[in-house]
């Protein structure tokens, strides 16, 4: 069982270095950059995951400690009461999660996968604009 500490101190790291998006395929993506290794090996123990370098000009080297689809929720949905900065993004990535899992894909020829249906289209549009309006919004 992860401890209420383990859950505040995570939130909070989550608060001011990560980043929850959405792809333009639909896929949910839940990341937290930054340079100190220890840190994120240490969340990886705790919450499982991915750590993967991250290519970027900085005098330091960076990592991302990532999430994606079902477990980028599962870790979502265990930080949430902790969050502050980041709550209402939150909120939205698992609205939209819910409404996303509701619209079934169509057979359209031609196509395949999310765009697969025009509704799902809509909606990775509209929760992607919602996202990008609540990052303007931070701080």
């Amino acid at each position: 069982m992860i401890q209420d500490t383990d859950l505040a101190y995570a939130a909070g790291f989550f608060d001011g270095e990560g980043c929850i998006m959405i792809a333009k395929n639909g896929a949910v993506d839940v990341r937290i950059t930054n340079t100190a290794l220890n840190v994120l090996q240490k969340l990886q123990s705790v919450f499982g995951g991915n750590i993967g370098n991250r290519t970027q000009r900085v005098n330091k080297k960076q990592y991302s400690y990532c999430f994606y689809g079902d477990n980028a929720i599962e870790f979502i949905k265990k930080i949430k009461p902790f969050l502050v900065e980041k709550l209402p993004q939150a909120e939205t990535i698992l609205e939209y999660y819910e409404l996303r899992n509701n619209i079934h894909a169509i057979n359209i020829p031609g196509q395949k996968g999310m765009f697969a249906n025009p509704d799902r289209d809509l909606l990775v549009q509209v929760f992607r604009d919602i996202l990008s309006e609540q990052k303007k919004e931070e701080h």
